[in-house]
């Protein structure tokens, strides 16, 4: 079989020369022919350039890279865990949004970790709101003496685990100096 394609064999505009040569490449090596015939003058495909011939076969299919590791959460911290108290409702859906709105009004509390702990209150089943993770409730009261600035409620409460449960941290006052009568 003698392979050669006649220059208006190929149906791909001059204007794209380069299109043309690497797609009359692709032709020659899919009709099976190989640039060292024996007879006739040199093929097209010997006097490519060798960049253009590379050019028009397909790269080779890369492997697939593995799938990233999950990220593993941080374990829970060893201690107790506190955080800000910042509202109550009845309905979960009504915490989140609670949340949104005071994430929009104070966009650095969305830095914190959200909670929704279910309580048992005289007002009956409520959810509160917490923002927190806080490693001491030193920390939760300086972040609550902040809120509070920022005309916001907030009361310092320890989380459970799990989000489980949650309880109010008694406040402690520098004990007063009294004055004794001399």
């Amino acid at each position: 079989m003698r392979c050669g394609v006649g220059r208006n064999n190929l149906l791909v505009p001059a204007r794209h020369a380069a299109f043309r040569a690497a797609g009359l490449a692709l032709l020659l090596l899919a009709a099976g022919c190989s640039h060292n015939t024996p007879s006739g003058p040199p093929q097209f495909a010997e006097l490519m350039p060798t960049p253009m011939m590379q050019a028009a076969v397909p790269p080779p299919p890369v492997a697939a890279e593995p799938a990233p590791a999950m990220a593993v959460p941080p374990p829970p911290p060893a201690g107790p865990i506190y955080g800000g108290h910042l509202a109550s409702y009845t309905r979960e859906q009504d915490a989140l949004n609670g949340w949104n709105i005071i994430v929009r009004q104070q966009s650095s509390i969305g830095s914190l970790k959200r909670h929704l702990v279910r309580a048992q209150t005289p007002r009956g089943n409520m959810i509160r709101l917490i923002a927190g993770d806080f490693p001491t409730a030193d920390e939760a009261a300086r972040f609550c003496a902040w809120a509070k600035q920022q005309n916001l409620y907030c009361a310092v409460m320890q989380l459970g685990p799990n989000d489980a449960t949650s309880a109010p941290v008694p406040l402690t006052t520098p004990a007063r100096r009294t004055r004794r009568g001399s």
